[in-house]
């Protein structure tokens, strides 16, 4: 039996008064579907599917539908309460007792069907008792205090078996004088000082709250935060890459091309930073280990602008931080199997997060729920390279670099399509149908792969991980999602959970390890296999462990494998993806499909930078096992670079107009990011928005390029003379001229690449070398052509 009522559109009206926050949410005609179900237990229980809504929750408690909304609020020293205003219900009968919410299952290969859970709820009255609460609070970008409330608009009655449906809910979140003896406050996480920023800036960074009226005032009233005494030694770069002494060199191309992209770049060593004395320790968490230091390092140099971090290295490089998915406990019992350390959680939100307290209570698990005073709302925008040498390293930038300047090589129309496979559990939700239907405007042609004849069947017929690499082979794709059972280097694409050994299909990372004994030994199924070397993806996954920061064991297991799948997809070879967002730890069957919703959101809602979207996806709060999805889920590869949501655009009505005084630009579009890069000796970079600038006091040599979402980079032609070049350089261009006078406005003298020195021009119409252009004898001279 189906029923349909009206529900949820939401309507929402706000007033800011003073210390007060007025909201009413109307609930207007929508559906809300109730199911009658038969369970495991033989017995029939009404099922609730909502649109738009969350119904995650205790186990055994009644599964309803809630809205997250989120608010600015004033950073004051107080604590915030909640009183409802008005609300008006109507009963509605159920046909049968509501379901109670069961465990989370996790997106693990040891995963097996749970046993039924049946109700723990015990009450006479309404559940819940307050349809209105205050379930988070955190800092987004330092000092931006975010409040996170739930509005559940339906209660059950479980004494007579109804509903009471809200269709007004006004409330008004109120501010108190902080009690320093309560618990709450104890935990209270504390604003930090950060640094400037354009209010077209905050406005597009806040557009997530619902008082978008009150930003302003909040902001303009809030408490000063001082930025923290300790002075800052080491330089801090807008982007910057932390990596080793030993790696560093590998990264100067990318940075390079950061720095001609017009972001302030660099790199820091571990070295470097555990050297530096006047930084002992994470200050906020009292934790003095390499780690701790890294992140006050991020700290002071978040404070002098830096925002994207590129953590260039595995643990042996860059040091890790565990964070704790349970209170108290490391160890979990997985599907019969025990994880000895699968609560222990690598997790790169400590480093995203700058004001949470992780050790909170001194003991030894740091960065748990309740323990711990953990931030969800980011200051840094992180990612990681899981990379152990050079070759790693340039198989990575090359994709990064192709994808971002000239993706699939001219053939770009793949960047519209998606691919998906879904299986098991996930299949009979629709997880990736409903992903696939979420992001079609950006994606409008998809594939998607599933088990046939159905998700439900005892021994699917289809796929083959074999099957699923062709498919990805005979048809490139810009974004790629799977929805099924992993492991360190395994994810199922078919399976029976009900069968122990030898039935499940999967893709693997490296083609021949096949650890786990439930899987099928195939050929062809590797990620090895992949042959889209000019068509690089974007990859996202809810399956479990497959991005382990370190050698993940189970009872039974050491997955002590040569890549794990996000290494194998990023840095392995050139095939891939230029990122992998995906888990360190268990995923979660119905939790990571909602995060994976907040990602595609994010997107959707114009934050196209990728390390942007991951850490806002994992800031709004859902409750059930959020917070083990914000600490396992992190981003493989660099934070910066934006996701192509339209096939890209020419720029095609430049003026550049150089004299002895400076050069004038008109790049003929609106709100063009507009860089001049000086190279060599004078590496200064300047940086303008908008359609039209003049830069004067330029550098002797400099490179100019212009970009913008969906746009193709333009780089406006290079003439290189009178310099001797030293050092390790890169340059992307479209012509490139070198020699003693090939620009009439610069001072003639000879181009010289000095002995010792590593310069490579990367081109896409060609390099001129005229006369005066030397290279002497040790020096490494390349010039790639990129067509």
């Amino acid at each position: 039996m189906k029923r349909s009522i009206f529900l949820i559109a939401c309507i929402l009206c706000h007033i800011g008064i003073q210390a007060q926050i007025s909201h009413t949410v109307v609930f207007e005609p929508d559906k809300l579907i109730i199911d009658n179900q038969l369970q495991e237990d033989g017995n029939r229980y009404s099922n609730l599917l909502y649109e738009d809504c969350s119904v995650n929750d205790s186990v055994g408690a009644p599964s309803l539908p809630y809205r997250i909304l989120r608010f600015i609020v004033p950073n004051d020293p107080v604590s915030f309460s909640i009183d409802i205003n008005s609300s008006n219900s109507t009963q509605i009968d159920l046909p049968a007792p509501l379901l109670p919410i069961q465990a989370p299952v996790p997106t693990s290969l040891n995963s097996a069907k749970s046993e039924f859970i049946p109700s723990s709820f015990v009450t006479s009255g309404a559940y819940p008792e307050k349809i209105v609460q205050i379930i988070n609070e955190g800092y987004l970008d330092g000092d931006k205090r975010i409040l996170t409330v739930k509005v559940t608009p339906v209660q059950y009655l479980a004494a007579s078996n109804c509903l009471l449906f809200h269709s007004s809910v006004g409330f008004t979140i109120n501010s108190n004088p902080d009690n320093l003896s309560s618990r709450s406050s104890e935990r209270r996480i504390s604003p930090i000082a950060a640094p400037s920023r354009e209010s077209t800036e905050l406005v597009k960074m806040l557009g997530f709250v619902e008082n978008k009226s009150d930003i302003s005032r909040i902001l303009n009233s809030r408490s000063q935060v001082h930025a923290t005494a300790s002075i800052l030694k080491l330089p801090a770069y807008e982007y910057v890459v932390i990596t080793s002494q030993s790696l560093a060199p590998y990264f100067k191309r990318l940075v390079d091309w950061k720095r001609q992209k017009g972001l302030n770049a660099g790199i820091v060593t571990m070295q470097d930073i555990l050297s530096d004395a006047s930084i002992t320790k994470d200050e906020a968490s009292n934790l003095s280990d390499d780690a701790g230091k890294l992140r006050q390092y991020l700290k002071l140099a978040y404070g002098k602008g830096t925002r994207y971090v590129l953590l260039g290295g595995g643990n042996e490089f860059v040091p890790i931080r565990y964070g704790t998915g349970y209170e108290n406990k490391w160890e979990v019992l997985n599907g019969g199997v025990i994880e000895f350390e699968g609560a222990k959680i690598p997790s790169d939100l400590y480093f995203s997060d700058l004001n949470g307290n992780w050790n909170k209570d001194g003991d030894i698990y740091l960065g748990e729920e309740l323990g711990d005073a953990v931030d969800y709302e980011p200051e840094l925008y992180v990612g990681r390279l899981l990379c152990k040498n050079g070759f790693e390293i340039n198989n990575y930038i090359d994709k990064l670099l192709l994808y971002e300047q000239n993706p699939g090589k001219g053939d770009v129309a793949y960047l519209k399509k998606a691919f998906y496979t879904q299986a098991d559990q996930m299949q009979e939700s629709h997880q990736a149908e409903k992903i696939a239907n979420d992001f079609k405007n950006i994606f409008p042609t998809f594939s998607l792969i599933q088990e046939l004849p159905n998700g439900k069947d005892s021994f699917p017929t289809f796929p083959t991980g074999k099957s699923v690499i062709n498919a990805m082979n005979n048809e490139y794709y810009g974004f790629l999602s799977w929805y099924g059972h992993g492991g360190p280097n395994a994810i199922i694409v078919r399976s029976n959970q009900l069968v122990k050994g030898g039935h499940c299909c999967s893709i693997i990372a490296t083609e021949g390890e096949y650890l786990n004994p439930s899987i099928v030994i195939e050929q062809g199924n590797g990620i090895n296999n992949m042959d889209n070397l000019n068509y690089p993806s974007i990859a996202y996954t809810i399956a479990c462990t497959v991005a382990p920061y370190d050698t993940f064991r189970t009872s039974y297991i050491n997955y002590n494998v040569k890549y794990n799948l996000g290494e194998a997809l990023t840095i392995a070879g050139k095939y891939g993806c230029v990122a992998f967002l995906g888990n360190s730890r268990s995923g979660w069957v119905s939790g990571s499909h909602e995060l994976e919703i907040n990602f595609v959101d994010k997107i959707k809602n114009n934050f196209v930078k990728i390390g942007i979207a991951e850490a806002l996806s994992k800031a709004e709060n859902k409750e059930s096992m959020f917070h083990w999805l914000a600490l396992t889920h992190n981003l493989i590869g660099c934070p910066e670079f934006e996701i192509w949501t339209d096939i890209p655009s020419k720029f095609q009505n430049v003026t550049v107009t150089e004299s002895f005084d400076g050069v004038k630009i008109n790049t003929g579009i609106e709100n063009v990011n507009i860089a001049l890069r000086g190279l060599f000796s004078d590496n200064n970079v300047l940086f303008r928005v908008g359609q039209t600038t003049t830069f004067t006091n330029l550098p002797k040599n400099y490179v100019l390029t212009f970009y913008k979402h969906n746009y193709f980079p333009y780089v406006f032609p290079i003439y290189l003379q009178n310099e001797s070049v030293v050092g390790s350089h890169y340059i992307k261009g479209s012509k490139i001229f070198t020699g003693n006078s090939v620009n009439n406005y610069k001072g003639s003298g000879d181009f010289k690449v000095k002995s010792g020195s590593n310069l490579v021009l990367e081109v896409s119409d060609g390099v001129t070398l005229d006369a005066g252009t030397e290279i002497e004898l040790g020096a490494e001279f390349e010039i790639k052509l990129n067509n």
